[in-house]
């Protein structure tokens, strides 16, 4: 790998990554959001654990 084409990677690396991480972040508060209207607190479950 010549300097540029390192340059270059880490540019479209971290741009890459900016987005796949507020993606992310996204697909996480849409499923907790999905998944607290789904499930009710359930002690019982904490005590089996």
């Amino acid at each position: 790998m010549t300097a540029s084409e390192r340059e270059r990677h880490a540019r479209y690396a971290s741009r890459e990554s900016r987005s796949a991480s507020n993606f992310a972040l996204k697909l996480y508060r849409m499923g907790m959001q999905q998944y607290e209207q789904q499930m009710p607190p359930l002690p019982q479950a904490d005590q089996a654990r």
